[in-house]
């Protein structure tokens, strides 16, 4: 038992140890005041007490650098690749199993990079440019955070403003 934890430890240290000698090769990226984290929502409770962190076997906090809508929810990482796992269900129910944290980072000090491992899989899952996927390898605190959750179907808002009547697609996500 010893020796496969052994060899467990030993392959997460190589792992770390190339991800953040690719890391450090990525160009720096001075980020938009709000960047985006998607978690599942078991994490929610660890997440709002804690931060969000960097876990043993991972190697940094990942982040979407681009402001979610309806046409671009599903190119949020990780959601494309798990997609693959939960073949059948509804996008719209899918959606709701994940939190999405907003991260202001004026809130705290980081340094972001772009996301160097998932540069090669951006053709593969139909993703953005590389400088929409950020790393960093500080944990967020907990302060510089704030929950949102998948407002659900787009139902268009009628609305008179002013004397001015409207139609109004209102934001993919809410506040919690």
């Amino acid at each position: 038992m010893e020796r496969n934890t052994s060899t467990r430890n030993t392959r997460e240290n190589s792992f770390t140890n190339e991800f953040i000698s690719a890391y450090l090769k990525e160009q720096v990226i001075i980020p938009m005041r709000y960047v985006w984290h998607v978690s599942r929502k078991k994490n929610r409770s660890s997440i709002q007490t804690k931060g969000i962190i960097k876990r043993n076997v991972d190697y940094g906090v990942f982040a979407n650098h681009f402001k979610p809508n309806y046409e671009t929810i599903n190119l949020m990482w990780p959601l494309p690749i798990d997609e693959f796992d939960c073949s059948g269900i509804d996008l719209n129910t899918f959606y709701l199993l994940y939190d999405f944290w907003r991260i202001d980072t004026r809130a705290y000090e980081a340094e972001w990079r772009t996301d160097p491992f998932l540069r090669n899989d951006l053709k593969a899952y139909h993703l953005r440019s590389p400088n929409d996927y950020l790393c960093s390898l500080t944990n967020i605190p907990a302060r510089a955070i704030h929950l949102y959750r998948y407002r659900g179907e787009k139902t268009p808002v009628l609305y008179n403003a002013a004397g001015v009547s409207g139609v109004m697609i209102p934001s993919v996500l809410k506040s919690a």
